[in-house]
């Protein structure tokens, strides 16, 4: 045999939080490059799953080397996931690679480590300036998205600018229902004559699981939860600079055009755009 069956949307997996059950790769994968005629799935991207909550999905860990889709090792049957699982099912008549290889950034491209804190919690750092609050289900869900977005050049150059010394600190807590940035202090703000305050920290308010914006009608609105972290890490960006703004065009805030790329704002080096395009994702024409 020359390589495994390759993995696509739908397709199953099980894990031991399954209790043997059977449930697919769901959507999005890798929307523009269809096996089979389902997108075909690959590493970091997602299972459901029975449990924990609020986190009932289980992530692809292991793809081929050698085929790379959308800058993502492509998923084959049998490769494992994060809950001690493994893809069960894939397309016989599409074989793909017999080597497996490790999530994107491993080892070592990311800095991660876990702090025990004085009140007992338990915390996850992503280099100097990156906190992830929360239980251990949830930091494992963000820490796997901050990959899939380190795995991008844009992701990866972002990630660096809010770790740079003498930045912010950025903390990311739970969402229950969108995505948000607060908890910034006033100098995240634009001064009165126009130039850059010296900069604050911010909390990233995120849900994992959150892969529809709007009502879903428009193919830009469903999208990985990895793209919507990569637009409010944009914004700790932006309080990190001392560049929020009220001010707005066209009734849209300015800050949002910036962190999506809409004109006039597309050049931006960090923009959700730029994150899409890097992940194989449509771009998203409007805020």
């Amino acid at each position: 045999m020359v390589g495994f069956p390759a993995a696509r949307v739908t397709d199953m997996h099980t894990c031991p939080m399954c209790m043997g059950a059977l449930l697919p790769i769901i959507p999005p994968a890798m929307v523009t490059v269809l096996v089979g005629s389902l997108p075909a799935a690959r590493m970091t991207d997602l299972c459901a799953c029975i449990a924990p909550i609020p986190v009932p999905v289980d992530a692809i860990i292991f793809g081929s080397p050698t085929v790379l889709i959308g800058g993502l090792p492509a998923a084959r049957q049998f490769d494992p996931t994060v809950k001690g699982g493994a893809i069960m099912l894939g397309l016989p008549t599409v074989l793909i690679g017999i080597v497996a290889t490790p999530a994107p950034g491993e080892p070592g491209a990311l800095n991660i480590w876990e702090e025990v804190l004085p009140d007992g919690t338990t915390v996850t750092h992503v280099g100097p300036n990156i906190t992830i609050v929360g239980t251990k289900a949830y930091r494992d869900a963000v820490v796997l998205d901050l990959k899939r977005l380190d795995s991008t050049p844009t992701g990866h150059d972002l990630i660096s600018s809010l770790n740079a010394p003498g930045k912010g600190p950025v903390k990311i807590v739970a969402s229950a229902d969108g995505n948000s940035v607060n908890g910034t202090g006033p100098g995240a703000n634009l001064r009165p004559d126009g130039t850059a305050g010296p900069g604050s920290g911010s909390t990233l308010n995120y849900n994992p699981d959150k892969t529809q914006i709007g009502d879903g009608s428009q193919p830009y609105m469903t999208r990985p939860p990895a793209v919507g972290l990569g637009h409010e890490l944009v914004h700790c960006e932006q309080a990190q600079n001392g560049t929020w703004s009220g001010n707005k065009t066209g009734g849209v805030e300015n800050d949002e055009l910036a962190a999506v790329g809409l004109p006039p704002y597309q050049n931006n080096p960090h923009t959700e755009n730029k994150i899409r395009s890097e992940l194989g994702q449509p771009p998203r024409t409007a805020y």
